[in-house]
């Protein structure tokens, strides 16, 4: 946390311990097993899409001595000067035996204590043993290195049908300090142990920080894999880029299902890690937004499709999309505390603000939904929703708090009225006193409205503790909007909470339960001093995806009613669990994030 240089670095070491604790001489071997590169890697690799690698040439092994001792392999083809490959091998010895991938071939295995297979010219993986013989009471520590190596890549526009067809290439940022797969495992080879020191260390100031729940403080460290999965930091290699050396980061919503690079409603769903802990990385991602808005000040929806991270696309979630936009500035301006923020970002923020007046279709204050407009694309809407006109409330609260630090009172002015005018327009059309609760949508001109309880109607109000700004809907509709959706959405639900329910409790869309939708409410409920019963469903939700399902490394964002898994793998959505603490603890983001408190705490620990 906090150096996002070191963090980048393609590689792992395994640090394995055997202790004899027998009375007699133990003999056994320590193996790793490394396949290589697939056909697929290499297809979207740096060689382009019409050439694989896997039986296509050969992959020569070459022994390695020093800090690292055995082998490294890389693939090698004429007139391709950008190779991939890695370096596998042991740190301070020589392992024993070295040989090719045992893949799934149980005879391999079986004989992997005394043999490993002959290597094979083309096939790239390779298994490598440390052979061990303990006298009683003795102990061995066994440690492997691997350091991997693919810094080129061809993005490629046209990942949607409607996207124009072209490539773009780019270059991983971990290329400006390594030039090959060694030196990422010589790297690792010399610095493996102050690198351990300094993560144990930040993991013990979490796991020491006994004001956070158990569950949760395990559960913040084990989310943070997500990061190292779906992230991209990279320099575009198309000369004079505006984003220059410094680069772009984006994060892939999730790789393996839905591959889209820096959607910007994952990023106020999810980046609240990535913003305590690399706020700089962070900074880029809106610079990429920044430079992606058009003219008219709407925000992209994506920056781009698989791995391809500069071909935006625009018109999906665009009544919400620039509102994001508003709240990912405020929030590293708050985060920071950098004026500077608002020097680069304010005339932006204050284009977005003026595209979301222009969605108000019928003039009554609040930012209009058509469709699947909005977080929620699989439920369309129309008209006016407390969900999106919440958000929007808040939104314009921030918009103040910038335009009165830039000495802007035309803009704070402006954004007051909208304010005043939407907060009666959103109680008068969007409160039902027969749910004691907001309508999910009213169309007041055409009479069109659904009475759906969804889970996070209450966005904005959460928005408003966080930023510590003031609330937006008034505190005793609140109250009762809240035990609404627990008694509809929460209770009985051994899950979590469900996104969305008629309020006879009968599932709307097959009340689901999203990560974001099941925090939402309860974040809220914290913040407002519910613990006894708002701290449940994260915690039964999160005890369900790792304790029973043993979805620790590969966390879906929706699970079914019945605890099945529905969307997702290695889902971004999931790390919002790192916004709890801040609720658990009720601290607005400047609080949170202040000298003494966690996130510092994190980030000086040594």
């Amino acid at each position: 946390p906090g150096d996002a240089e070191a963090s980048n670095t393609p590689g792992m070491v395994i640090q394995v311990s055997v202790r004899n604790t027998s009375n007699a001489v133990q003999k056994g071997s320590v193996i790793v097993n490394f396949p290589g590169f697939s056909e697929q890697e290499s297809v979207l690799g740096c060689h382009g899409a019409q050439m694989g690698l896997r039986g296509s040439a050969p992959y020569p092994h070459h022994e390695l001595k020093g800090d690292v001792n055995r082998v490294f392999v890389h693939h090698e083809q004429e007139d391709i000067d950008n190779h991939i490959g890695y370096a596998l091998g042991v740190i301070g010895e020589a392992p024993s035996r070295i040989g090719r991938d045992l893949g799934d071939n149980p005879a391999a295995w079986a004989m992997a204590a005394s043999d490993l297979p002959a290597f094979q010219p083309f096939e790239p993986g390779t298994s490598m043993a440390v052979d061990f013989a303990l006298k009683p009471g003795e102990t061995r520590t066994v440690r492997y290195v691997l350091g991997w190596y693919a810094p080129f890549w061809q993005g490629r526009h046209g990942a949607l049908p409607y996207r124009v067809h072209g490539t773009n290439p780019y270059t991983h940022k971990y290329y400006d300090r390594f030039k090959s797969e060694v030196d990422v495992a010589k790297y690792l080879a010399r610095e493996h142990e102050t690198l351990l020191k300094r993560v144990l260390a930040w993991q013990e100031a979490l796991y020491a920080s006994e004001e956070i729940p158990t569950w949760l403080r395990d559960s913040l460290i084990n989310i943070c894999h997500i990061i190292g999965q779906n992230s991209f930091w990279a320099v575009s290699r198309v000369p004079g880029h505006w984003a220059g050396e410094e680069g772009l980061f984006c994060m892939n919503e999730t790789l393996p299902t839905c591959a889209q690079q820096g959607v910007i409603a994952c990023d106020f769903i999810a980046q609240y890690p990535l913003l305590f802990m690399f706020p700089d990385l962070v900074r880029q991602g809106i610079r990429g937004y920044t430079a992606r808005q058009r003219p008219n000040g709407e925000i992209p929806f994506i920056m781009g499709c698989g791995i391809e991270m500069d071909d935006p696309c625009y018109n999906t979630q665009y009544s919400t999309d620039s509102q994001v936009y508003v709240y990912l500035v405020a929030r590293q301006w708050q985060r920071t505390g950098d004026r500077e923020v608002l020097d680069e970002f304010y005339p932006a923020v204050k284009k977005a603000i003026g595209f979301l007046q222009s969605v108000d279709d019928d003039g009554d204050g609040l930012v209009d939904v058509w469709g699947g407009s909005w977080f929620y694309e699989g439920f369309p809407l129309r008209g006016a929703s407390a969900f999106v006109g919440g958000l929007w409330l808040c939104t314009l609260r921030l918009a103040v708090l910038m335009a009165e630090e830039m000495g802007d009172d035309a803009f704070a002015h402006e954004c007051r009225s909208w304010i005043e005018r939407g907060s009666a327009t959103l109680e008068e059309v969007l409160w039902d006193e027969e749910t004691s609760a907001y309508l999910l949508y009213h169309q007041p001109a055409t009479g069109a409205r659904s009475d759906v309880i969804i889970a996070d109607q209450l966005v904005g109000e959460w928005a408003t503790h966080f930023h510590g700004v003031e609330h937006v809907f008034p505190d005793e509709r609140v109250a009762r909007a809240l035990d609404t959706v627990w008694r509809i959405n929460a209770a009985g639900c051994e899950f979590g909470v469900r996104a969305t329910m008629h309020p006879n409790r009968v599932p709307y869309q097959g009340g689901y339960i999203p990560a974001y939708s099941t925090l939402t409410p309860s974040m809220l409920g914290l913040y407002r001093g519910d613990g006894e019963r708002w701290l449940d469903p994260p915690r039964n939700l999160w005890q369900h995806m790792t304790c029973r399902k043993g979805w620790t490394w590969d966390q879906p964002s929706h699970v079914r009613a019945n605890g099945e898994r529905m969307l997702g793998h290695d889902y971004y959505h999931n790390t919002m669990l790192w916004a709890l603490p801040a609720a658990v603890l009720r601290q607005d983001l400047a609080t949170f994030c202040a000298p003494g408190g966690l996130v510092d705490r994190i980030l000086t620990a040594e």
